[in-house]
C-alpha cells in the first residue's frame, strides 16, 4: 500500500504540468444516450461528446459496488473497488486518467459541468470490468454489467454458425458438450444477416447473457444476448443496420427498450430491410 500511494504521489506529480489539450464539445447536436442492462439513463448533466469520447456524469457509475470519493483540496474524484483491487483518479481540467499506476493520455480535458465531473465512459468503464458498446446511428453507449465471457481455449470453440427459421444460431464446444445459442429477439429476413454474424464472432472471443426467465427455446438453444471483446453487442446491431427485427416475444426482457429504440431509427432512416417503402409500409 505504501508503494502504491508513493507510485500515485509522482504520478499527480506529473499531472500537475501535463498539458491541457482544449476538446470541442457536440453534446447538443449529438444527443448522446445510454442504456445499462437494458435501461437508458437519463441525466440531470447530459452526456457530452469531445473528439470522438463520450464523457459521463462520474456518478452513474456508483452502482457498480465502487466508492467514488472527491478530494476538493486537489480537484481529483478517485474511484476504487477494493474486491478487483482497482483504483482510478481522475483529475479536473487535465487531459489524463490514472488506472491504478498507469497514465491514460486523453485528447480531451476532463470537465466539470454543473457539480458534475464528467469522465471518458468507455475507459472507466472497462476499468472497472464492464462491457461499453456504441451505436454510431444513434449515438447510443451500451453497457452490460451481466455478461459472461467465452474465450477460445482447447475446452472451447465456435463450431460454426447457421440460420434456422429465421434465426441465426451459434454451434459451439465446451468440455465435452456441444450446445448452440440462439440470438434472442433476433429475426433475420436474409442471408446478409447471417454472413454478417459469421464474420463477426470469428473474434478469439466473446461474451453472453441471458435471461433468468427464458434461458432456453422450444428447440432447446439457449437463448443468448452476444457480446464481442469491444462491447459489440450483436443482436442489437444487426437491429440497428436493418439486418433484422426485434421479435418481441417476451414483454419483460432486458434490451426490450433499447432493441425498439433501435428499431424505430432504423425504420425511419429506411436501412436494410427497411429500404423499401412498400415493406417499411407493410411493417408499420
Amino acid at each position: 500500500m505504501i508503494v502504491r500511494k508513493l507510485i500515485v504521489y509522482l504520478l499527480l506529480l506529473v499531472i500537475l504540468y501535463h498539458p491541457y489539450v482544449k476538446g470541442e464539445v457536440f453534446a447538443a447536436e449529438n444527443n448522446v444516450h445510454v442504456f445499462m442492462d437494458g435501461q437508458e439513463i437519463h441525466f440531470n448533466v447530459q452526456p457530452t461528446m469531445k473528439d470522438q469520447t463520450v464523457f459521463v456524469p462520474v456518478r452513474m457509475f456508483e452502482n457498480l459496488d465502487v466508492t467514488i470519493t472527491w478530494h476538493p483540496e486537489h480537484d481529483i474524484v478517485s474511484i476504487s473497488k477494493e474486491e478487483d483491487d482497482m483504483e482510478l483518479i481522475i483529475p479536473i481540467g487535465k487531459n489524463v486518467v490514472i488506472v491504478n499506476d498507469e497514465i491514460i493520455t486523453l485528447s480531451s480535458p476532463i470537465e466539470m459541468i454543473d457539480g458534475n465531473t464528467m469522465v471518458p465512459v468507455r475507459i472507466v468503464g472497462e476499468s472497472l470490468g464492464v462491457l461499453i458498446g456504441w451505436d454510431e446511428h444513434t449515438n447510443t453507449v451500451i453497457i452490460s454489467t451481466t455478461a459472461i465471457k467465452f474465450a477460445y481455449d482447447d475446452e472451447f470453440k465456435i463450431l460454426g454458425v447457421s440460420g434456422e427459421n429465421q434465426s441465426i444460431i451459434i454451434h459451439y464446444e465446451g468440455g465435452n458438450l456441444i450446445d448452440e445459442i440462439r440470438l434472442t429477439h433476433v429475426t433475420t429476413m436474409d442471408e446478409q444477416a447471417l454472413h454478417y454474424t459469421q464474420a463477426l464472432i470469428e473474434d478469439p472471443s466473446f461474451y453472453m447473457d441471458i435471461e433468468e426467465h427464458d434461458i432456453r427455446d422450444e428447440k432447446n438453444n439457449v437463448l443468448g444476448y452476444i457480446f464481442l471483446d469491444d462491447g459489440t453487442f450483436i443482436n442489437a446491431l444487426l437491429i440497428s443496420e436493418g439486418l433484422a427485427k426485434f421479435d418481441a416475444f417476451s414483454n419483460n426482457s432486458t434490451w426490450n427498450a433499447l432493441f425498439e429504440f433501435l428499431q424505430t431509427d432504423a425504420q425511419q432512416n429506411k436501412r436494410g430491410i427497411w429500404s423499401d417503402a412498400d415493406n417499411n409500409e407493410q411493417q408499420e
